[in-house]
């Protein structure tokens, strides 16, 4: 609860290092290319060094980060509970484009080819275009969504909170 990220020795178990985000973590630490990504509740998105914990960047979202972020290619994205959608530049931080949503963001997006698919707490989920954050379609649900959406198989698998889990099947288009 103090906003610690800790990196264990795998074999033995031992801290290898750690970094105080400044304010509370709710999400899970995303890796890619030798970066770990983590957004607090103050709204800052850290890009961590894998291997030492060094800040190599950090970017103001403007808003509380609960979702964890997804890291696609040179890319990572996350939303917030302003509703904003974010695409940076995974190893300088430099932002690709952003896309206020409908409500708020509590979940991280899945991404698979070329868009990523997230919810939002008014009930929609999303499919958008990776490239440049355009809106490819948006569907309303009977509950909010509050957890990352799954693609597996072919399939966009969104639980949401009135216990449903919804199945979208086939292309983004």
């Amino acid at each position: 609860e103090d906003g610690t990220v800790y990196a264990l020795d795998a074999d033995k178990g031992t801290v290898h290092w750690t970094f105080k985000a400044g304010s509370y973590l709710a999400a899970t630490p995303s890796i890619g290319d030798s970066l770990v990504f983590i957004g607090n509740l103050s709204g800052t998105m850290y890009a961590l060094e894998l291997e030492s914990g060094r800040v190599r960047w950090r970017y103001d979202s403007g808003a509380p980060i609960y979702g964890s972020a997804a890291v696609a290619g040179n890319s990572v994205f996350f939303g917030n509970l302003a509703g904003i959608l974010v695409a940076l530049r995974a190893g300088s931080g430099e932002r690709i484009w952003q896309n206020t949503l409908e409500g708020p963001i509590n979940s991280g997006p899945a991404v698979t080819g070329d868009y990523l698919y997230i919810g939002t707490l008014k009930k929609f989920v999303f499919a958008v275009q990776t490239t440049d954050g355009r809106v490819a379609w948006k569907q309303e649900l009977e509950g909010r969504i509050k957890t990352s959406p799954a693609a597996v198989n072919g399939q966009l698998l969104v639980a949401t909170d009135d216990w449903s889990v919804v199945a979208f099947r086939g292309s983004a288009q």
